[in-house]
């Protein structure tokens, strides 16, 4: 996909450390420059794909959504409520899915989505990460899109000896 005509270029002087302490903690690049370079190099593959502002602005690596003030009680509810689900559209690399998860929300109950797969691939190489590291579900689509999230029939419903083996584990 090409980048936009009409975007803008990126501009290094956005970057801010302070803003990515997150990325930090979760990779584990605590040099500033090494840190610096390796945001960088992902923000160049993100925007040459699409060159939406979020990724110019670098909000793809920030946390936004745990400074909401009902973010304590999505946790809460995560911890409390069996079967709770939450779901983050427009995810983009999912940085708010990943701290979702290290602030204790149940990975296995934690969906991603967002209208570019390349940027969930993206956030693996962001967070250094693998889909076997980090395996939270990641459903591709425009949120925006009806028939997006409408209920469907499953495609194969599980026999009796796939379910009894699965019990059996």
């Amino acid at each position: 996909m090409a980048q936009h005509p009409l975007s803008l270029p990126l501009d290094e002087t956005l970057y801010k450390a302070e803003e990515f302490t997150f990325v930090k903690e979760e990779t584990g690049i605590c040099d500033a420059d090494a840190l610096k370079n390796h945001i960088l190099t992902v923000q160049r593959k993100a925007y040459a794909l699409r060159g939406f502002p979020c990724i110019r602005l670098f909000d793809f690596a920030k946390t936004k959504m745990s400074v909401l003030p009902a973010y304590e009680e999505v946790l809460k509810l995560g911890r409390e409520r069996e079967g709770a689900i939450l779901l983050d559209l427009g995810c983009c690399c999912g940085t708010d899915i990943r701290k979702v998860a290290r602030d204790g929300f149940p990975m296995g109950n934690l969906l991603a989505s967002d209208v570019v797969a390349d940027y969930w691939n993206m956030g693996h190489e962001l967070f250094l990460s693998t889909p076997e590291t980090f395996p939270v579900v990641f459903l591709l689509g425009d949120a925006l899109d009806p028939g997006f999230l409408e209920p469907h029939t499953p495609l194969a419903t599980p026999s009796a000896e796939v379910t009894d083996s699965h019990h059996r584990r």
